[in-house]
């Protein structure tokens, strides 16, 4: 299967300001102009039952306003990740993943000592490894994965950080999926 997608968006976003010195609202309300842009391609292929392959280009471009650096942790930044990815999977229940991620990062970026904007960018990869098993007749999978398995330690900005996609250290998951 191939495929791909592109959105793009522009944002006016109402912005309270802030008196600095007391921290009281200040009656005035700042439109931020914000743009985001997201695209991918993907192509997954299943050579025989056991094996699927997965692969892409991962694509996101945000701008954000100076005034408000402080509030996602950047101005501009640019992303690009791109997945490799190995999964198997066997009559008798186990399952196996490997994944490699590629990703590169740029633009400029909040510094919370100083308070001033800096450019910034990087590239690395990460290894991620999992194993699971399927219950034959049951709706019960239990996996183990490790992600960062080769605890690759980079700087990483990520766009969401209460759900951060990318982690700079080694992360162990066990998980429990139970299908009602």
């Amino acid at each position: 299967m191939l495929g791909g997608e592109w959105s793009q968006r522009q944002l006016n976003v109402p912005i309270p300001l802030t008196n600095t010195l007391t921290g009281s609202a200040i009656p005035t309300i700042v439109e931020a102009r914000w743009t985001e842009r997201y695209g991918r391609a993907y192509f997954s292929w299943l050579p025989n039952e056991r094996l699927a392959f997965n692969t892409g280009v991962y694509y996101e471009a945000l701008h954000r306003t100076e005034l408000f650096a402080n509030v996602d942790g950047f101005t501009t930044i640019q992303l690009l990740q791109v997945p490799v990815e190995l999964r198997y999977f066997d009559p008798n229940g186990l399952l196996g993943l490997v994944r490699a991620t590629v990703v590169r990062e740029q633009g400029q970026f909040f510094n919370v000592n100083t308070g001033d904007v800096a450019p910034g960018r990087g590239t690395f990869a990460t290894l991620d490894m999992g194993i699971g098993w399927r219950y034959p007749g049951r709706p019960l999978i239990a996996s183990f994965e490790v992600q960062n398995s080769l605890d690759s330690n980079f700087h990483f900005q990520s766009i969401d950080p209460l759900y951060p996609v990318i982690l700079p250290r080694r992360t162990f998951l066990a998980r429990v999926t139970l299908r009602l």
